[in-house]
């Protein structure tokens, strides 16, 4: 995950999105989220980040822009304000950015197959005890947050919450305790089987670690009373794991590889295999402040 602010002009990220954006219904609204968000000068000072990730069918796109807070903490208001979230969202998004002060604040949305979402994500460091009072309270968060804490991790690495009605949720990233990856990914196996989740298959697991070495992420999907979904994720992925994890859930690689491409990206920063109650699936993220310019 990438925080090191813009590294080319967001212009040229806004481009390549529209070039890879598929037609599909509730598109208009990525492209109108996406012209509200600052380039040139605003984006340089403020350090934007923009992002993307994708499903393995295509079916469900998330956008993603975050900043230094002073720069965007009024806008992601805005823009929570036009999307007629209900006055408790607007009072939870207030309430978290006072109690957590993050450094960094903004907005997301995405379209799948349920409609359009979105909401506020505040990239961390975040306080990890703080932050459980902007967590739906019940049995797989306090058992997740118990699970930290004997294991001495004390920051998530990322709060984002959606703020539609009818599947409001928070997700919550999470890095593993020190060690090298085949202990990380344990203990990323311990904490989802205390949320009560199963734990990613053993052969998945075992192709993750074998075709790539860096650190394990954790993400939970948390909603009143229960767990929506789980993931796991790996930075810098080889192109072969990708590949057999598609294989996994019966994906094709055609679609995706097109929108990669259309990107202009030669592969995703990071992938996630993720536990739903319908079964596996697989996301890829792009860190799109990375990308060239194009012409």
């Amino acid at each position: 995950m990438s925080t090191t602010g813009v590294q080319v002009d967001l212009r040229s990220a806004r481009n390549r999105l529209r070039n890879a954006l598929p037609t599909v219904p509730g598109v208009d609204a990525l492209l109108h989220w996406l012209d509200g968000v600052p380039t040139g000068t605003v984006a340089q000072e403020s350090a934007m980040h923009l992002s993307a990730s994708v499903s393995a069918n295509i079916q469900r796109i998330s956008l993603y822009a975050w900043a230094a807070a002073p720069a965007l903490v009024a806008r992601t208001a805005r823009f929570l304000a036009e999307a007629e979230v209900s006055e408790t969202e607007m009072l939870r998004f207030a309430a978290a950015f006072g109690a957590l002060e993050p450094d960094r604040v903004g907005s997301w949305i995405e379209i799948g197959p349920l409609g359009i979402d979105g909401g506020w994500i505040m990239p961390g460091p975040i306080d990890l005890q703080q932050a459980q009072t902007f967590l739906p309270p019940g049995s797989p968060r306090d058992n997740l947050l118990a699970w930290a804490r004997r294991h001495d991790i004390s920051n998530c690495l990322q709060l984002r919450r959606a703020v539609g009605e009818q599947a409001a949720y928070s997700e919550v990233l999470l890095p593993m305790p020190a060690g090298d990856p085949r202990h990380q990914m344990a203990m990323a196996m311990q904490a989802i089987e205390a949320m009560g989740a199963e734990p990613i298959p053993l052969e998945i697991r075992q192709d993750m670690l074998r075709l790539n070495r860096g650190p394990v992420l954790l993400s939970a999907w948390l909603v009143p009373d229960g767990l929506a979904k789980v993931g796991v994720q790996l930075p810098g992925p080889a192109p072969e794991l990708q590949t057999l994890l598609l294989q996994a859930i019966a994906q094709p690689e055609s679609d995706l590889d097109l929108f990669t491409a259309a990107l202009g990206a030669n592969g995703p920063d990071r992938i996630e295999i993720q536990e739903l109650a319908s079964g596996l699936d697989v996301e890829l993220h792009f860190d799109l402040s990375d990308l060239a310019p194009t012409d």
